[in-house]
């Protein structure tokens, strides 16, 4: 077939090749085709420099197999990679070149066999190409395909030997073939877009029967390869076709397209006479009559496009929504797709199931509309726009309805186990129940996910389907079983108020109007409520025993404490162990070693660490006020014996210092000091019992009101436990303020002692009541201590206040044998110190001669006398004290001092005895000496 002149007027190869040599700009013929040749011979080198490993895709290249064109392709590229990896030499490049010629000739020679008649011959429905059945048009459409693919071929062999010049500095050689490749590709995308054109035009011809009998598929034939020469002229335009008569046959296909809308929208008559034989029954009906309405829109709008670019229009070929017959189609598979899978199986692929059909119904909703706006009033048009829209209205209430229902059955089936997981578990089944609890808040949180991150539940703003309102039940029952499972882990405080926070979550949940599965999370509610009311009740029960647990081992860590103060406290006494009538008074070395002391100093610091651990559990033992009656009595009772542990093991502690100071601290301090230092460890014990106090009065006000049973045994417990404890303080606080009183005794009396002035008679025996009076001031106070304590004692015994009355017994008798021992102790030492001043009285009259004759004879011997009775009735009652051995200490210098006041008055009878001595000479003598 002889070659038709370039310049034919609508001539096959003019419009193909274009005025001249293609353009620059039109050098890339496909949407993903590089940008030039220069890229195209890169990339197939970096192809063959690839690891062999490595799997050469398509992708590789950016090539996409989209039709006839690009099929074998990959495999054509591959092996020119390999070509230019297998170039050694320049004339390696050379035999490549020679290669790429000759498929530029094979190219030019499928140029030659293209059609040469215009292309609206080819158009024509005359009597040649109906009994053909427009054998050109269809003959046409392969033979430009074939001259694509072989100008493509082209294209690659001389981007092959752009790549293998690269490898050797040919550049000449490479830029001849850059070229060469780039106008290769041009020519193969023009031939390309033409083939698709008469593809189109095609189907138009051999199609119209079938579209008028109702075949959609006629249409959307058609509007497929009308999309394909949009997509393959994106680029380099399709104003070059504009003459070659496909204009005037798109207007012609729009206008019947028009028409065929009318007819099965019924607006040109009754469309039931154009429904095919196929969709004759009622219901399928409305199947075909929305797929007609897509195809035939989705045909008019494509055709509308490339009318326009072939005009001029660069806007009519922007990349257009996906073609409405591709969404419907997609949108009722995914449907089939979901309704397969049903709504019965509640879970998340279900779910995604169908909010990918509602996602794909809302797409196409979208796209609707705007073809609704660009046809404005065509009535066919509107008609087939308000069919297609009625069906997806349709289509996305159905989808609502399927995603509420699969997410309904997820939300119940989910509760339902979290609740029969919970109903059935045991103590030994906490671990399963942990596990499912889990489970399920992890299904939850994927319904959650799912539902909050469907962009269709947003876009579309359904009533009720909103993300948020659709997501909320799954909110709650994940919280819900993550609490159950941290409870299975564990009862505590936290749990409880994660309970109480999923409970006020599957409340707000059931309380949506119209929301989801509103009876089930009504009940997951109450559920959680109640098992948030379970979990503090068992919490509390769970410390309360874990205290008891606490308070048992505390009881051990503070027996050797509270061994180690009683010795103490009874080593208080012995600060007084000295002669009350030496120049030192009762000053005595200390008592206790420094190893004693550092072991001392370990116990205190083990009792402070028992009332820090108390303390630290007071402090988390806290429920929240709307715990059960039953759960806050249990903690009452856990707070008051944690209080009463943590007071008694500080008293301990500060008590046992303070005996330790007293040890160490009177017996080393000058005397003037003592009193002082008594007073003040005295007033430290007094302190430390305030807090004591504190806490039995929170007990008494708790022993007040009406207590359950156990917690008011526990009240009493602890309350005499407490009481205890105060009475401990007393022991120590009694003593060290007698102590105070009866040093103070012993500084007057060595003053009242060292005094030089001469007194009369009188004047001395009027002044010793004075001294001494503080003995009696600690007599009096150690026996009304004693008393007390005591009187506390036996009513707390009457009481039953004690789990075992014989520890009373046994503290009432210590209390009484300590005290006894200091009262006995101050009152013998006001006797012996009022018997010393008065040795001292009489011993200083018998040295003045002036005094004696005051006095006189008759008087020092009534005076002596009357000393000796005391000491002497001292001295007995010292020797009762003493049928106990273990008084040898406090009572021993005593009768030691008796002892020695008793040698000196005898001393001092025979001084005034021995005074009468002179008057016996005889009458003259005693008269002689009275003149004088």
């Amino acid at each position: 077939m002889p070659r038709p002149p370039l310049n034919a007027p609508d001539g096959a190869l003019r419009v193909l090749r274009g005025r001249g040599s293609a353009p620059a700009g039109d050098s890339a013929p496909r949407q993903r085709l590089p940008a030039s040749a220069d890229e195209l011979a890169g990339r197939l080198q970096s192809m063959s420099l690839a690891e062999t490993s490595r799997p050469r895709a398509l992708d590789d290249i950016d090539i996409v197999l989209a039709n006839p064109v690009q099929l074998g392709r990959e495999e054509r590229l591959q092996a020119a990679a390999d070509r230019i990896a297998a170039a050694a030499s320049p004339e390696d490049v050379r035999a490549m070149q020679d290669a790429a010629r000759a498929q530029h000739s094979f190219a030019q020679s499928k140029e030659q066999a293209l059609p040469v008649a215009p292309f609206s011959e080819m158009f024509v429905p005359g009597p040649a190409n109906q009994r053909s059945a427009f054998r050109p048009l269809r003959f046409g459409t392969a033979d430009f395909v074939d001259a694509a693919r072989a100008w493509q071929d082209a294209a690659d062999h001389h981007a092959a030997v752009a790549g293998a010049a690269g490898k050797f500095g040919l550049e000449d050689v490479r830029a001849s073939a850059a070229q060469a490749a780039q106008d290769c590709a041009a020519t193969a995308t023009r031939a390309e877009i033409l083939g698709e054109m008469l593809k189109a035009m095609s189907s138009i011809k051999l199609g119209r029967a079938n579209a008028q009998g109702g075949n959609y598929r006629a249409l959307e034939q058609t509007a497929e390869a009308l999309r394909a020469v949009l997509d393959l002229g994106r680029e380099p335009g399709l104003q070059w076709l504009h003459g070659a008569g496909f204009d005037h046959e798109l207007l012609h296909l729009a206008r019947d397209t028009r028409a065929l809308l009318g007819r099965a929208s019924g607006t040109d008559g009754p469309y039931v006479n154009f429904v095919p034989k196929m969709f004759a029954t009622t219901h399928q009906v409305p199947e075909w009559q929305p797929r007609f309405a897509a195809a035939g829109l989705a045909l008019m709008d494509v055709a509308q496009s490339v009318r326009n670019a072939l005009l001029g229009d660069a806007a009519a070929l922007a990349a257009p929504a996906p073609p409405l017959p591709v969404m419907l189609i997609g949108a009722e598979d995914a449907g089939r797709r979901a309704a397969r899978m049903g709504t019965a199986r509640g879970d998340v692929e279900s779910l995604g199931a169908w909010l990918g059909t509602l996602e794909a119904f809302g797409d196409l909703s979208h796209v609707l509309a705007s073809v609704s706006a660009r046809i404005g009033g065509d009535a066919p048009q509107a008609q087939a726009v308000q069919i297609l829209g009625q069906h997806v209205e349709q289509g996305l209430g159905h989808a609502v309805t399927q995603v509420r229902g699969a997410l309904e059955r997820a939300a119940f089936d989910m509760q339902a186990s979290l609740l029969a997981a919970d109903a059935s578990a045991d103590a030994a089944g906490l671990p399963a129940l942990q596990a499912t609890a889990e489970g399920l808040a992890h299904r939850a949180g994927q319904f959650q996910a799912v539902v909050a991150g469907s962009a269709t539940l947003q876009k579309l703003g359904l009533p009720q389907a909103a993300a948020s309102d659709l997501a909320q039940p799954f909110v709650a029952l994940q919280a819900a079983s993550q609490a159950v499972a941290q409870a299975a882990a564990g009862f505590g405080i936290q749990e409880a108020a994660a309970l109480k926070q999923a409970a006020a979550m599957a409340h707000a949940a059931a309380a949506q109007p119209g929301g989801l599965a509103t009876g089930p999370m009504a009940e997951l509610a109450s559920f959680c409520t109640q098992s948030g009311q379970d979990v503090l009740t068992a919490a509390a029960e769970t410390e309360h025993v874990a205290t008891k647990a606490f308070l048992w081992q505390s009881r051990q860590e503070s027996r050797p404490a509270g061994a180690r103060l009683e010795d103490q406290m009874a080593g208080l006494r012995g600060l007084l162990a000295g002669d009350p009538l030496s120049a030192a008074g009762a000053q005595t070395t200390p008592s206790s070693s420094q190893p004693a002391q550092d072991a001392d100093s370990g116990l205190i610091e083990r009792m402070l660490k028992v009332a820090h651990d108390a303390e630290a559990r007071v402090a988390t033992a806290t429920l929240p006020g709307d715990a059960p009656p039953s759960a806050l009595a249990t903690q009452r009772a856990t707070r008051l014996m944690l209080q009463a542990t943590s007071v008694a093991a500080r008293m301990v502690a500060e008590s046992l210092s303070v005996c330790n100071e007293a040890l160490r601290a009177l017996p080393q301090a000058a005397p003037r000091q003592r009193p002082k230092v008594a007073q003040a460890l005295a007033e430290r014990v007094r302190v430390a019992g305030t807090a004591v106090a504190e806490v039995l009065a929170e007990q008494i006000a708790l022993g007040d009101g009406p207590l359950p049973e156990y917690l008011a045994r526990v009240a009493k417990e602890q309350g005499g436990k407490l009481r205890h404890t105060e009475r401990l303080a007393e022991r120590i606080r009694v003593p060290l303020q007698a102590l105070g009183l009866m040093f103070e005794a012993q500084l007057d009396a060595q003053a009242f002692r060292g005094t030089t002035r001469a007194l009369e008679p009188a004047q001395v025996i009027a002044q010793i009541s004075q001294v001494g009076k503080q003995c009696a001031q600690a007599e009096t106070l150690l026996k009304a201590g004693a008393h007390r304590l005591v009187s506390q004692i036996l009513a707390e015994k009457v009481a039953g206040g004690a789990a075992d009355s014989t520890l009373l017994d046994f503290e009432s008798r210590t209390v009484m044998q300590s005290f006894k021992d200091l009262t006995f102790r101050a009152s013998i030492e006001r006797e012996l110190v009022h018997g010393r001043l008065l040795v001292d009285l009489v011993q200083r009259n018998l040295a003045h001669r002036e005094h004696t004759r005051n006095v006189g004879q008759f008087g020092l011997t009534l005076l002596v006398d009357q000393v000796q009775q005391h000491v002497q009735g001292s001295n007995t009652e010292i020797d009762k004290f003493l049928t106990e051995p273990r008084r040898r200490d406090l009572a021993g210098p005593l009768q030691d001092a008796a002892s020695a006041l008793l040698q000196e008055l005898q001393a001092c009878r025979e001084q005034v005895s021995a005074l009468a001595q002179p008057a016996k000479a005889g009458p003259s003598g005693a008269r002689a000496s009275r003149r004088r």
